[in-house]
């Protein structure tokens, strides 16, 4: 974008300018670059036909997780400065990382679990063990689970974190 706009103020006004020069004075004004995700048509029309055979999945019988990594400790690693007057900070190739995870569902929801190594599956494991054998997790009342073509998957899934797992949902 600033390639362009560069290439278009240099066809008008007659001066060159460096697209650096575009993106500075755009970063000064506080704008900022953000990336619109396009779908194509063939694109929009699979997520319809998956959100409509879903329409009436029990959404409620599922657990969803995720992660999220924060690096400890990083900052900007590039400044304008003056050239007489320099700042400095140290700074590390490969910075401190710190990792969260959590998972919510309709009737469960988990304490943040907090870890500093890669995941893995064996841990990935170690926090499902950890977090639904825990005394903190928010429960609602569950209802009876309506154990026809979908409902018996979930019947199979809650037996065997019952068994593993010493835990009643």
């Amino acid at each position: 974008m600033a390639t362009d706009i560069a290439k278009h103020y240099t066809a008008k006004r007659r001066k060159k300018i460096h697209p650096h020069t575009v993106r500075n004075t755009l970063h000064d004004q506080g704008l900022t670059v953000q990336q619109v995700e396009t779908l194509t048509e063939n694109n929009r029309e699979k997520r319809l036909v998956y959100a409509k055979a879903r329409r009436r999945f029990p959404w409620q019988n599922v657990l969803f997780s995720d992660e999220k990594t924060f690096e400890v400790g990083s900052g900007p690693s590039r400044a304008w400065q003056n050239p007489h007057d320099r700042v400095t900070r140290s700074s590390f190739r490969h910075p401190q990382k710190l990792h969260v995870w959590a998972a919510a569902g309709y009737y469960i929801k988990c304490d943040l679990f907090f870890f500093t190594q890669n995941l893995n599956s064996a841990l990935y494991t170690d926090i499902i063990k950890k977090r639904l054998t825990e005394k903190k997790i928010s429960t609602r009342r569950m209802p009876p689970l309506p154990y026809g073509k979908s409902g018996l998957f979930c019947k199979i899934i809650l037996e065997f974190i019952n068994q593993e797992y010493q835990c009643k949902l």
